[in-house]
């Protein structure tokens, strides 16, 4: 999900149905791989896929649009950000040690 609220997929469909060769285009990304990440998300109800690799957006998949009123593209734009998910992977350290999972993973003193 993250990495479809960073390329405004959700905004992009909220027009209207477009092919993932559409939205591969206005996305600037690779048709094949941007289609497995589409089937991925149509997989757990966030969009749908139509005849023809045409993608609609599933009302749950609205609140990924950067207007929405409850919009959870923040949280889910920084949830999957690189050092959240880096700091995450320490913490066995910060259980082994005490330490500060997040100072470890991110050379913060």
């Amino acid at each position: 999900m993250t990495v479809a609220a960073d390329l405004g997929i959700a905004d992009l469909l909220r027009e209207g149905p477009r092919t993932s060769d559409e939205l591969a285009v206005a996305t600037g990304t690779h048709a094949p791989a941007l289609y497995r990440l589409l089937r991925a998300l149509a997989s757990i109800g966030i969009f749908s896929e139509g005849a023809g690799r045409r993608f609609a957006l599933n009302p749950t998949g609205q609140y990924l649009c950067r207007d929405h009123p409850v919009s959870v593209d923040p949280a889910t734009r920084m949830f999957g950000a690189d050092y959240e998910w880096r700091a995450w992977g320490e913490l066995a350290y910060s259980v082994r040690t005490g330490g500060n999972a997040a100072a470890h993973a991110l050379g913060a003193p």
